[in-house]
């Protein structure tokens, strides 16, 4: 609810804080995943591909020095049913990375609606939306690290990224 007239109540430095905070969070976490699953994607064609060769040339090895179709084509099918299983892996990571992403992008908007009204409703409020948007935040996340992969350096990449493009955003107000 807005207040207005002389009963507003002006957001408190904390609130405003937390509000920034969840913001800056939730769009760090956003590219995190983006970024993520467009890696896990790659890695996916990639390792499709060099099994493919190397089930391939391990094939064609055999199959010159052993004559016998058997051998050769147990281990034609382990190859293949390994390249699968690895594709398989990968791209249903890169799923869920997706998933998080477009999660996450949707839940964005609340968040930037959120701090546009931060000077137009009252503390209680902004606290009830903030701890709303976090609980509902923290549901999207909460098993994401049994998942999909962690890394450091693209998470470190995503926050600085996030931090970059808010402050230059909001340099000026």
């Amino acid at each position: 609810m807005k207040a207005s007239g002389i009963f507003a109540m002006k957001a408190s430095d904390e609130t405003v804080q937390l509000i920034w905070e969840g913001l800056l969070d939730t769009d760090g976490m956003r590219r995190y995943y983006g970024y993520l699953a467009g890696r896990l994607e790659r890695l996916s064609s990639l390792l499709q591909i060099g099994a493919v060769g190397l089930a391939s040339g391990a094939f064609l090895t055999l199959m010159s020095h052993f004559p016998a179709w058997v051998p050769a084509a147990a281990i034609a099918l382990s190859a293949i049913a390994g390249t699968i299983l690895a594709f398989r892996k990968y791209a249903a990571k890169a799923g869920r990375s997706a998933e998080i992403y477009r999660d996450l992008a949707r839940q964005m908007h609340e968040w930037e609606r959120l701090w546009a009204d931060v000077d137009s409703r009252d503390d209680a409020d902004l606290i009830a939306a903030w701890d709303d948007l976090s609980t509902r935040q923290a549901a999207i996340v909460e098993r994401a690290p049994f998942e999909v992969p962690l890394s450091k350096s693209l998470a470190r990449r995503s926050y600085r990224e996030a931090d970059r493009f808010w402050a230059e955003r909001y340099a000026t107000a």
